[in-house]
């Protein structure tokens, strides 16, 4: 199917090409004026290419994110294996409880007391 659709793009592509001498040198002078000004913009503006890698980078950051989370949850749900997820920052250790035990942390007893005789 991808086969179809690219053959059908670039035929449509060939379509729209000049067929006499004299347009088609209008087209390449044209194509060639464009590709210089395309590749030289950072020449021109290099205020604009500083931002523009700045966005990059940022870009980049969220896209490498945005892969490992979707990659990491496919791995969780297809395959049933887990990954390695760092703890929460709010979580608490034993060793941040300080003097206090298992026992001191446990919460107490709230069921009915059960009465017996009587």
């Amino acid at each position: 199917m991808l086969f179809i659709r690219t053959a059908i793009v670039v035929g449509a592509g060939i379509m729209f090409l000049p067929t006499d001498e004299a347009s088609q040198a209008r087209f390449m002078e044209n194509a060639t004026a464009a590709m210089t000004r395309v590749s030289t913009t950072c020449e021109r503006h290099p205020a604009i290419c500083e931002k523009a890698g700045v966005y990059w980078g940022v870009f980049k950051q969220k896209a490498e994110f945005g892969g490992k989370l979707a990659f990491d949850l496919l791995k969780e749900r297809a395959f049933g294996q887990a990954t390695d997820k760092p703890q929460p920052a709010h979580v608490v250790t034993p060793q941040q409880r300080g003097t206090l035990t298992g026992k001191d942390v446990e919460p107490a007893w709230r069921g009915k007391v059960q009465r017996t005789g009587a």
